[in-house]
């Protein structure tokens, strides 16, 4: 789409030249062809959707369980899911975290404070792309971080994409309201707000590993 050409193919995504609309036979079957990551990401999604006129779904239940170790980590905002990933991630790892998807959208580095009204659409349908990949892929592992206070539908998460563990960090609110004062483009009202509305909806679920916070 651009007019560029890739030479080292690592750089290529597969993308399926006819939008399969949810579609699972479609969607395994293709055709694909190649497409270079902003193209596929930008230019090609953004077509599809004007011409659909339809929203991401947050909880894609087309999805096949991940053929590489998958670690779901949940917990409210600012409770150090980004930390925990980044010291246990080993090169050739994804790892699939809406702020690190926003930022590779819109360009630039890794904000908490992203135009969600402009941005969460295009964000929400590039993570359930880079998860239905994972059933693809042949080396490393992934993460995949989420706020998800709900037992239910972590386990919904766990089932459908076959991760091998879920991890929750139960970070208080005063402790979520320490890290954020860290970070400059988190505001601490908001941060309080869905940190304190996560706690009133969560759940704990057996065989999920807890992290004090």
């Amino acid at each position: 789409m651009c007019g560029e050409l890739k030479a080292d193919t690592s750089q290529l995504v597969c993308d399926h030249i006819e939008p399969h609309r949810g579609d699972e036979a479609k969607f395994w079957a293709g055709p694909f062809q190649t497409l270079c990551a902003p193209c596929h990401n930008g230019t090609k999604q953004r077509i599809e959707r004007r011409r659909a006129g339809r929203r991401a779904t947050a909880y894609p239940d087309w999805l096949r369980p991940s053929a590489v170790p998958l670690t779901i980590v949940a917990g409210p905002p600012a409770a150090g899911k980004s930390r925990y990933i980044a010291e246990r991630q080993r090169p050739g790892d994804v790892v699939i975290d809406l702020d690190m998807i926003a930022a590779g959208l819109i360009g630039g580095e890794v904000r908490h404070d992203w135009d969600r009204e402009a941005h969460l659409q295009d964000a929400l349908w590039r993570r359930n792309a880079m998860l239905a990949d994972l059933s693809r892929r042949e080396a490393g592992a992934a993460w995949f971080a989420l706020l998800e206070p709900s037992a239910e539908r972590r386990a919904w998460w766990q089932a459908r994409l076959g991760a091998v563990e879920v991890v929750v960090i139960e970070a208080t609110v005063e402790t979520c309201l320490e890290h954020a004062a860290r970070d400059a483009d988190r505001s601490a009202a908001a941060v309080e707000a869905s940190a304190a509305g996560w706690w009133r909806a969560y759940g704990r679920r057996d065989g999920e590993t807890v992290v004090p916070g």
